[in-house]
This record gives structure tokens, sequence and C-alpha cells, in this order.
């Protein structure tokens, strides 16, 4: 479980902050599931994208049977994209 977080430029959170993030996973891994811990949100919880709840959001990977790197991309619009390097074994 991987959690991201919108942030301003000091680096403090925004707990008010409600944007759409899309997220892409390439390797060795998939993206099998995302939340933000809103429980009446009604966004897809297998998809590749959610809005934010309180500045923070979630992605859940799974390896696949064979090793390799994994690369999880969060994108929003206005904001500056974050890359996060895994590694399976």
């Amino acid at each position: 479980m991987l959690n991201m977080s919108v942030r301003d430029k000091a680096g403090v959170i925004v707990p008010k902050a409600a944007v759409r993030v899309d997220f892409e996973l390439t390797g060795a891994g998939r993206l099998i599931g995302i939340g933000n811990g809103d429980l009446n949100c009604h966004e897809p919880d297998k998809a590749s994208f959610r809005t934010t709840y309180n500045g923070w959001a979630q992605a859940l990977v799974q390896t696949r049977k064979t090793p390799g790197d994994i690369r999880l991309t969060a994108r929003a619009e206005g904001l500056k994209s974050a890359v996060v390097m895994l590694s399976s074994r």
C-alpha cells in the first residue's frame, strides 16, 4: 500500500485538498485498488484514479510472479507529478 498526499510549496499537507489523482503503473506489478479513506466516496475501488480526501489517497500494488522493477506515477492537474520505484523479487 502506497500513501500519497497533496502538499503545498512548503511541503505541508493541504488537509482540504480534493483533487483527482490519476495513477499509472508499469513493470512487474499491477494496480489492484485505490482508496482515500472517505466512507462516503462512490468512486470505484478498482480504477486508475481517485479524488483525494483530506489531502490523501492510496494505491494498492501487487507484484507479479516474475521479478522486476515497478514504477507508479501519480498525476493531478495543476500539481507536480510523483513517481515511486519499487522492485519485485
